[in-house]
């Protein structure tokens, strides 16, 4: 954190962000959870990379949260509304930086939302909630499924509307790791950076949802490299609970440090452990689950 380092400096580059007419304004805003967040990008090689990562929308109405990033010679800068000053080495170091930030002040303004980290898609007018541990191939998955039916919501975060048990979409690029695996190639468009890749929101393969949609479903998921084909087993609620739980950001920020608000979404849920094999396998095998429990 810059401003740990050294705060003085903290001070003069934010100075210069802001009053150096040489540095270009470029601002990208986007909705998310009823929240305008705007991202005034002081480079042509920051704007490029915000403007790919969230899906830009010309927005009229007052700004909620505003940003302001740029890059020098030596390292990438964002600086959250609060005033903190961050410092990235890399572009995706300064991707996560910035999502990081923007993540923790939609908390802070939407408290009463419950803020899993998870995939959100939406199948037939249900929302489901893909859920795991970094690695456990949420992203992969999510991008597989899109070319299955499946309409995409959020990457990494969904936000859920405790009075109507519904998820917010988040107008955010998947983000991979890794190339996914045939058939589910890359499209045209994709932004590559020093360690991951990111699909933009427009280059999706089916519709986009714009509205929160009613969770009904969640996949507690783990990859298996070695698995023949993939296994989808259901659990029961008080589990599916304790795994939601263990997967919210923001359980303090409500009752009961937010354990019996995870009981009442898996309540409302069917909840499945989803151990996934090859991709193609996964995604026919969750889509055959969920036609068979809606019909």
């Amino acid at each position: 954190m810059l401003s740990a380092l050294c705060p003085s400096l903290k001070i003069s580059i934010c100075s210069l962000i802001r009053n150096d007419s040489s540095i270009l304004s470029r601002l990208v805003c986007f909705s998310f959870i009823g929240l305008t967040f705007e991202i005034d990008c002081g480079d042509i090689v920051t704007e490029s990379l915000v403007s790919k990562n969230f899906d830009a929308a010309e927005i009229g109405r007052a700004r909620n949260a505003k940003y302001i990033v740029s890059k020098t010679d030596e390292y990438f800068l964002v600086e959250s509304p609060c005033g903190n000053v961050q410092t990235a080495a890399t572009d995706a170091e300064f991707l996560y930086a910035l999502e990081k930030a923007i993540t923790l002040e939609a908390q802070r303004q939407r408290p009463t939302l419950y803020f899993i980290h998870g995939a959100a898609l939406e199948f037939e007018g249900k929302a489901i909630l893909l859920i795991g541990a970094p690695g456990a191939g949420k992203s992969t998955l999510a991008w597989a499924l899109l070319h299955h039916g499946f309409q995409y919501l959020s990457d990494e975060l969904a936000p859920i509307d405790l009075s109507t048990l519904t998820v917010y979409p988040y107008p955010h690029a998947i983000c991979l790791k890794k190339k996914p695996p045939a058939p589910y190639a890359l499209p045209e468009g994709v932004l590559y950076t020093s360690g991951t890749i990111h699909i933009p929101v427009k280059q999706m393969p089916s519709a986009t949802c714009t509205a929160p949609q009613p969770v009904r479903s969640l996949f507690f998921v783990t990859y298996d490299p070695s698995a023949m084909e993939p296994s989808i087993l259901p659990i029961g609620r008080p589990e599916g609970a304790a795994r939601l739980y263990s997967n919210t950001l923001n359980a303090l920020a409500h009752a009961g440090a937010g354990l019996g608000q995870a009981i009442s979404i898996a309540k409302a849920c069917r909840c499945f452990t989803l151990r996934s094999a090859s991709a193609p396998a996964t995604c026919l095998a969750l889509k055959d689950v969920l036609t068979k429990a809606q019909n």
